[in-house]
């Protein structure tokens, strides 16, 4: 789940987390059970004709969207959106 750079420096600073780089993005990776915060979200998967589309949502937020040819072959990515 996402949080403050300075929540992420205090975790790492308390030896909750520990830094980690993949492919030039830097993350934090919990040592701990962080059961305390959870968000949970919902993946919809709308085949179509034409298309199909992915959603990942919060309670509040639609955290991002994927929409694909439906080709027999390959799918190729057609529009992405991340809120």
């Amino acid at each position: 789940m996402p949080c403050r750079p300075v929540r992420a420096r205090k975790f790492v600073e308390q030896g909750r987390a520990k830094k980690c780089w993949k492919k030039g993005f830097f993350y934090i990776q919990m040592l701990v059970l962080t059961e305390e915060q959870v968000q949970h979200v919902v993946v919809g998967i709308a085949p179509g004709s034409k298309r199909v589309a992915f959603t990942v949502k919060a309670e509040y937020a639609t955290l991002s969207f994927f929409a694909f040819e439906s080709t027999i072959d390959t799918y190729i990515p057609t529009e992405v959106v991340v809120t």
